[in-house]
């Protein structure tokens, strides 16, 4: 025990102060209660700077069991449970109880409280203190407005040229090794058109871009593109935000625009991955798009289900012929015909995949088309013209 204020020994003070910050300490003179606090004489001031003074102050025996048999004891609390009051502390000479608005203040002065101590480690840091990480982390162009796509021009064509000497090589030789495609030929060199491809698993966008010969804007969910620096490099490769689930006519329009230009656009049609191992349901999306530009559609057909980075298989994609649909209404029932038609030839495309993965990757397959590796940089062909800078430049 420590000595109190007049000099005798197992004396403390215990104070109740609904509205400052008030904190528990559990102790022989206490029963616990959060709102309840037990400090010595030298530490009236400690953490409480510029709060109200003490409400109530007594000088008490911290063992009041001593004072009251435990029947008696065990009445009280009775007593006070029965009219719906809230135990506070004990004294040496029966309860303290504090009445409910009491209560609500001291938890609403310790939630705000929590709050702050919360936020002081970030508030207390010195000015300019990991102050671009901070900027990076909530602005996602930050490294655009940076300006660090001018070190090659801005243009998304020098970009796709880049990355064939360090993207594609890791997507090919590390993360899906000795990895094949088929039909790239059929890939149109020049002209906009729209890659209409199903999704199996993550690999997919760098898998398929790895065997293009052309650089291709995908369209991209808007949460992705919000990750800070893996969405912001993905835009600098030409990737553009589409809403899921609703009417995103900015998505659109801006696919249209990149399609007019003459550039490609990749388009998973299916909406999401598929967790069953084969092609899903086609949105009309992609067909909008190519039917509103009259460009051609070119179906793609990958078999990269169940890869992960700890299943680093080996996959195949094939590319079909391009599919025009000039003939069809531009209306929801030419979209939903048109719809079909390009899932029955991804399905197709696809099951070709699956049995050429199955067959070892033959040379060929049954019906004639070669067997090609990744596209290298000596062969990646770059649209001449007017180059087209990166999204969200300023």
């Amino acid at each position: 025990m420590s000595d109190g204020d007049d000099g005798l020994p197992g004396r403390r003070r215990v104070t109740h102060r609904p509205n400052e910050r008030i904190r528990g300490r559990p102790g022989g003179e206490l029963l616990g209660h959060p709102h309840a606090r037990a400090e010595l004489p030298g530490d009236e001031a400690a953490g409480l700077e510029g709060t109200e003074k003490r409400a109530r102050e007594d000088e008490v025996d911290p063992c009041p069991f001593t004072a009251q048999a435990p029947a008696e004891l065990a009445g009280l609390l009775a007593a006070v449970r029965s009219q719906g009051a809230e135990l506070v502390g004990l004294t040496g000479r029966g309860l303290r109880v504090a009445d409910e608005d009491d209560l609500h203040s001291a938890r609403e002065d310790s939630r705000a409280r929590r709050h702050d101590r919360a936020l002081a480690p970030v508030a207390a840091r010195p000015l300019g203190y990991d102050r671009w990480a901070r900027q990076a982390a909530m602005d996602p162009t930050f490294l655009t407005r940076l300006g660090v796509p001018w070190l090659w021009g801005a243009d998304v064509e020098k970009g796709w040229l880049f990355m064939r000497y360090n993207v594609v090589p890791v997507t090919t030789m590390l993360l899906a090794p000795r990895s094949c495609g088929y039909g790239l030929e059929r890939m149109p060199i020049e002209g906009g058109g729209v890659v209409a491809s199903n999704h199996l698993s993550a690999l997919d966008p760098p898998f398929l871009g790895s065997f293009s010969r052309r650089t291709i804007f995908y369209m991209m969910k808007t949460e992705l593109l919000d990750i800070p620096i893996v969405g912001e490099a993905l835009t600098w490769t030409g990737g553009f935000p589409i809403r899921r689930g609703e009417s995103d006519r900015e998505g659109l329009r801006k696919a249209c625009e990149i399609v007019r230009a003459g550039h490609l656009v990749g388009v998973f049609v299916e909406g999401t991955r598929q967790r069953f191992g084969y092609p899903g349901p086609v949105h009309s999306g992609a067909l909008t798009i190519a039917m509103k530009e009259s460009v051609p559609v070119i179906p793609v057909g990958l078999e990269t289900f169940g890869w992960t980075r700890k299943n680093r298989r080996r996959c195949c994609m094939v590319v079909g012929e391009p599919m025009r649909f000039d003939d069809l209404p531009r209306s929801g029932s030419g979209y939903r015909e048109a719809a079909e038609l390009l899932r029955l030839e991804i399905l197709r495309l696809w099951r070709q995949a699956a049995e050429a993965v199955a067959a070892g990757f033959p040379p060929q397959l049954p019906d004639g088309t070669p067997r090609a590796g990744w596209v290298k940089p000596w062969q990646f062909r770059r649209l001449k013209g007017k180059p087209r800078r990166v999204s969200g430049l300023v």
